[in-house]
């Protein structure tokens, strides 16, 4: 009995060991269940957040966007807008065309259009408009645009007659002033555009597009001055493919067939070259001799010193007192076989023409520069001919 009791109060206390155990477990359970569902929402609150964050990110960056491309869009639009007219210039633009609009509306109602008149700005001065736009699109393209530009010049032009005629025709006091005026309108802005738009366009600068005009005047003016060679450079340039031979090398090979001579030589010219070199030969010829003189006349003169009894042609004396051997025989030889003259420099006649050449250079430079060594090297003459010459136009000119 009494093992049976205690084996049911085991029993009964491990079943209330197991009760709490089950208990301590379905809390755990409980909790970790809501760690978990906290975990979760945390999670999912980050998620959340994070996806906000990114909604957030990409709202402001598609806003960024497209404030970029709004400002982008204004650029283009204000570049489209200024690259035919600068914003200064708009206004002036609008003005012109609502005074030739309003004019030209005022003249054909005047003329009598009635309800036709409005027609008449619409088709002058919506025409006008359609030409420059035209041609401003070539320009910009760099595509030929002179026919369109002529014939935008000539629409304006017929407009801002007709605008000018209709108001005087219309009469009453200053009809001429207010023709003149509205007339001047109808161009303005014309003139405005054209100015603007061959400066924006323009790929020269004014001292290239200078240089292209005394390029063409050069040409021109060889052309006229050479009429034969500039008809066989023609030839030249027209018998070969086009672009193979520029106008510079058919010129030289058209003056070669012509004078057989390089560019700018023709016989005339070698001619005179020829006769310029035949003078400066012979004058040449006639220095050198002249050079040639003068020495064999100094080396006479010096020798002819020497046989007097100079330096050179004394003897010492003997000490008696009695003549020397080369005294009786060198010097007296000297003396009475070789007798002493004048040089030849010192003695010709002064030569007009080495007169002259001395008068120029002392009117050429100051006086203390014509000296005998300067027109010794003037007249290529000795120094004793030039100090006579110089002596002469000193006394010329009272100098002397």
């Amino acid at each position: 009995m009494s093992n049976w009791s205690e084996q049911r109060r085991l029993d009964k206390a491990a079943d209330r060991e197991q009760d709490r155990e089950d208990k301590r477990l379905a809390i755990e359970g409980r909790l970790e269940a809501e760690r978990l569902r906290a975990e979760e929402t945390r999670k999912n609150a980050e998620t959340e957040a994070k996806l906000k964050r990114q909604r957030d990110a990409e709202k402001a960056k598609s806003k960024a966007l497209r404030k970029q491309q709004q400002a982008a869009a204004r650029k283009r639009a204000l570049a489209a807008v200024t690259a035919h007219m600068p914003i200064a210039g708009i206004p002036v633009v609008a003005a012109s065309m609502a005074m030739a609009w309003g004019g030209q509306y005022e003249a054909a109602h005047a003329a009598g259009f009635g309800a036709y008149s409005i027609g008449v700005p619409l088709m002058l001065e919506g025409l006008t408009l359609t030409l420059a736009t035209l041609t401003s699109a070539a320009m910009t393209a760099k595509k030929p645009h002179a026919s369109l530009m002529t014939w935008t010049w000539a629409s304006a032009f017929v407009a801002a007659a007709l605008n000018g005629y209709g108001h005087i025709i219309e009469g009453g006091p200053g009809a001429v002033l207010k023709a003149v005026v509205f007339a001047v309108a109808s161009l303005v802005g014309v003139f405005l555009w054209w100015r603007v738009a061959t400066a924006h366009t323009a790929t020269r600068t004014r001292a290239e597009r200078a240089e292209d005009r005394r390029r063409a005047k050069h040409s021109e003016d060889r052309r006229k001055r050479f009429k034969e060679v500039a008809e066989r450079a023609n030839d030249i340039m027209l018998a070969h493919p086009y672009g193979t031979v520029t106008e510079e090398d058919a010129w030289r090979t058209a003056w070669m067939d012509e004078h057989a001579m390089d560019v700018s030589r023709t016989a005339a010219v070698t001619r005179k070259f020829q006769a310029a070199e035949a003078v400066a030969e012979s004058l040449s010829a006639v220095a050198l001799r002249r050079q040639f003189h003068d020495g064999v006349d100094g080396w006479l003169s010096e020798v002819l010193d020497e046989g007097d009894g100079g330096p050179a042609g004394s003897v010492p004396r003997k000490p008696s007192g009695g003549p020397s051997e080369g005294a009786t025989t060198l010097g007296g030889i000297g003396k009475r076989a070789l007798s002493r003259r004048p040089r030849k420099d010192a003695v010709e006649p002064l030569s007009e023409a080495d007169l002259d050449a001395a008068r120029k250079l002392a009117d050429a430079v100051p006086a203390e520069q014509f000296s005998t060594p300067a027109i010794a090297k003037l007249l290529g003459r000795s120094k004793v001919y030039a100090k006579r010459v110089r002596d002469a136009v000193q006394s010329e000119r009272g100098n002397g």
